[in-house]
């Protein structure tokens, strides 16, 4: 999409059958073999549910500072409705596409 909308949540079919089979593997890999990663799980738990939560927020703190601005597309020419955004989360890193 061009600008901000639903679509920009990238909750494609194809995402949700990633995220299912990721799910489906878990439950098979705890049934099959239960103490394989016994030691490790809560751990690694924890610290992958941080990245994804930071990462979370910072593409919400993105997508409410640019606005229409913000887009999942490279552009190779500047719009006309687009301005630089040096505010907020931008205003702390750069993006990535500049």
């Amino acid at each position: 999409p061009e600008q901000l909308s639903f679509e920009s949540a990238l909750l494609t079919r194809q995402y949700m059958a990633a995220m299912g089979l990721g799910a489906a593997e878990y439950v098979v890999e705890r049934a099959v073999v239960p103490g394989l990663r016994a030691r490790t799980e809560r751990p690694m738990l924890a610290v992958g549910l941080a990245v994804v939560l930071i990462g979370e927020a910072v593409r919400k703190l993105a997508w409410l500072t640019a606005r229409v601005a913000f887009t999942h597309k490279i552009q190779l020419r500047r719009r006309p409705e687009h301005t630089l955004v040096t505010s907020g989360i931008y205003g702390q890193c750069r993006h990535p596409g500049y």
